[in-house]
């Protein structure tokens, strides 16, 4: 049985971040994830560079990685307690004023390759809107398949639509016909018609909520936050899609203070799977 997770962790802008992290590391531990993909990685601009990279796997135009990137402090303490991951991570842009914000991938089997490519119309890296994906490709039961992390803009967005970064992926990514997972914040709520969820079914791709045998509510955002503060009902917007037929045991909610602690502004989505 093969494990996913994806998680926006909002890192390093939660109160009690540190205590944070180490229920992180506990339940991916106990979990042991095959693949993790990861949004909201945040790091300093200011720390200082990060020398020693543990089983990192660079990619194109890469910021310098800092010490207090999220996802190498991650990676190093799960080795520290045994469980050595494979890793990449990409900058989108400023976050907050002082991150660099970015989308990251830990896979447990080794990384064979790299890709990372805007999809964003925006590229100034000074603004929010500028948005990359990073995708690796590893072997999992001797099943070869393309994982990417990803974190869309919104639908209704003039200058950078969610349409428009859709269509971006799609012909960006390569090996397009290999077995592939998107794992990530879509910010494209399932109740929405006609919108990005929507879309992203029309163009063939399954949703692994809608695919599972063992399934509860999906919602990955209880309330309003940074990008949705208007919004007055629970969302569902993180997800992870495939582009061929699997069998999916179950998909579940984590870090939603029922199975387990809340770690994070976002749920995080966990999926049991067969190959």
């Amino acid at each position: 049985m093969m494990k996913m997770l994806t998680l926006n962790t909002h890192s390093w802008l939660e109160e009690h971040a540190l205590e944070k992290l180490e229920l992180l590391v506990e339940t991916l531990i106990q979990k042991k994830y095959d693949v993790i993909a990861l949004q909201e990685v945040n790091q300093s601009i200011n720390a200082l560079p990060l020398e020693k990279k543990n089983h990192f796997h660079q990619v194109d135009n890469q910021k310098i990685l800092r010490q207090d990137n999220f996802a190498a402090v991650l990676q190093e303490q799960l080795a520290k307690k045994g469980l050595q991951y494979h890793w990449t991570w990409v900058a989108n842009h400023i976050g907050y004023d002082r991150f660099d914000e970015g989308v990251a991938l830990l896979s447990l089997t080794p990384i064979e390759a790299t890709t990372s490519f805007t999809i964003s119309n925006e590229t100034d890296y000074t603004n929010y809107q500028t948005r990359k994906v990073i995708g690796i490709k590893t072997t999992l039961n001797n099943q070869t398949a393309w994982f990417y992390s990803v974190h869309f803009g919104w639908w209704n967005d003039n200058k950078n639509p969610f349409k428009e970064q859709w269509a971006t992926l799609l012909t960006a990514m390569p090996e397009p016909n290999t077995r592939t997972f998107l794992m990530g914040d879509f910010n494209s709520p399932a109740t929405v018609k006609n919108e990005g969820y929507d879309l992203i079914l029309h163009e063939n791709w399954l949703d692994t909520f809608q695919q599972a045998k063992e399934k509860d509510s999906g919602i990955t955002v209880p309330a309003a936050i940074d990008g949705w503060k208007s919004a007055t009902d629970a969302l569902r917007i993180d997800y992870i899609f495939t582009n061929q037929p699997i069998e999916i045991s179950s998909s579940m909610v984590i870090f939603n203070g029922i199975n387990q602690p809340v770690v994070s502004d976002h749920f995080g989505v966990e999926v049991q799977f067969n190959f």
